[in-house]
């Protein structure tokens, strides 16, 4: 084993005490230098390239093991935890990325608080294109340590990959924060930067970058610097073309995620509503609350077309009156969690809100349109909507607010019968007023 040290010691050019910023420094240097994507057809800098890899992860997770047996009383199952670590690094090595996964979460379930573990499994899944999985790691691997810089770097490529630049921009300012020489996280802050309309930001970012690529003999990183900031210089024309492609990539993106998460906790309330929950932020719980609201709405509105004889009304009127709905679940959910003293927040209320109000605004659109339905249909249409949106409401309150079941079970229908009140109150003040 000494033997194995010294070799990946001399192979990544660090002291036998070499420090795990000395580690990670090193290996960004020689990985920049020898990567098969910048020597395509230099098969010796590809075999090389591999040794690095190797090296930086044996080298990591030797220092990370040292530094935990000197820990007082360490459980021994992390020693197994640690071959099974080992496995999944040179499994990641060989691209078998199923594998490597597996490998790193049997790590994990013998040894649950490794921090480098997550990372690297994120990273894993990073590679694989499974963004949300690397969320949901590098999120459990700031939980346990929260000053990690490589994690927060992998946590914003996920975020803007997935589209959420704004987000992402956060993670890399966390990420310089810790690591301020940290060269590949300048030049993607820029990338972001640039994304979100900050030119100027963007330029000094990667500039800034290329110095620290110099300045770290790293020659295809200040290559990489250089030809981006030539590229940012071009026309105007050509900024708007990139733009307009991923504001359209991005929206596209973002109707087949809503059209999704729909699906799944409409068709399956029980256990949908609560996993489409678990792996949101929250700012995208309020977005996606507020768009369950707004369909909810529009087809309220589109119904209430349909009783246009019976009623003199303005669209503005119906519109208004669907709203009622939607803010009475927010706020009565809001109380309800008040009073109770559980879990939950405003992004949860609003979620589950939104959620609630879509079968009830399904049914209003069919109720518009009942004399062509026929009253068989609408039976059915009434049972089945009134049924889902039990399941929803009680869901929500014992999955998402952390509320009792004995407790969910009695405010369930109070709820209910309390936006029912709410909704016919205002049904009736817009549409009988004199």
């Amino acid at each position: 084993m000494s033997d194995n040290r010294r070799e990946y010691h001399q192979i990544l050019n660090v002291s036998a005490n070499a420090t795990i910023a000395e580690i990670k420094t090193a290996f960004r240097r020689l990985a920049r230098q020898y990567h098969p994507d910048l020597n395509p057809d230099n098969t010796q800098a590809q075999a090389q390239f591999r040794e690095i890899c190797e090296a930086y992860e044996m080298l990591l997770a030797q220092v990370q093991t040292n530094q935990s047996d000197r820990a007082p009383s360490p459980p021994p199952r992390h020693r197994d935890a640690y071959d099974y670590y080992i496995k999944g690094v040179q499994q990641g090595l060989r691209n078998a990325y199923s594998q490597a996964i597996a490998s790193y979460t049997q790590a994990l379930e013998l040894r649950p608080q490794w921090v480098e573990a997550y990372l690297r499994r994120g990273e894993i899944y990073y590679r694989m294109g499974n963004d949300r999985a690397v969320l949901a790691d590098c999120n459990q691997a700031i939980a346990l340590d929260p000053n990690y810089a490589e994690v927060y770097y992998y946590l914003a490529r996920a975020r803007h990959r997935l589209g959420y630049a704004q987000s992402a921009l956060e993670a890399y300012n966390r990420t310089l924060d810790l690591d301020p020489d940290n060269a590949d996280a300048f030049y993607h802050r820029g990338v972001v930067q640039y994304d979100l309309g900050d030119r100027g930001g963007a330029i000094a970012d990667i500039k800034t970058a290329a110095k620290l690529y110099q300045a770290q003999n790293d020659s295809s990183g200040q290559r990489l610097a250089q030809a981006t900031l030539r590229q940012l210089k071009t026309g105007f024309s050509a900024q708007i073309q990139r733009r307009g492609y991923n504001l359209l990539h991005h929206s596209r993106q973002k109707i087949s995620w809503i059209g999704r998460n729909l699906l799944l906790s409409l068709f399956n309330p029980g256990r949908g509503l609560a996993a489409v929950w678990e792996q949101i932020e929250p700012t995208e719980a309020i977005f996606l609350g507020l768009t369950w609201g707004a369909v909810a709405i529009a087809a309220f509105s589109f119904g209430a077309y349909g009783w246009r004889d019976q009623f003199n009304f303005a669209w503005f009127d119906a519109i208004l009156a669907g709203c009622v709905p939607l803010a009475s679940f927010v706020l009565l959910n809001a109380i309800t969690r008040l009073l109770t003293g559980r879990g939950g927040s405003w992004e949860s209320d609003i979620f589950l809100g939104g959620a609630t109000v879509v079968p009830i605004g399904l049914l209003a659109l069919a109720s518009g349109f009942s004399p062509f339905l026929g009253m068989p249909i609408m039976i059915v249409l009434t049972t089945s909507m009134t049924s889902y949106t039990v399941l929803i409401l009680y869901s929500g309150l014992t999955q998402i607010s952390r509320i009792s079941e004995a407790i969910a079970a009695f405010w369930t229908p109070v709820l209910l019968i309390l936006v029912g009140w709410l909704s016919y109150t205002a049904w009736v003040s817009l549409f009988f007023s004199i």
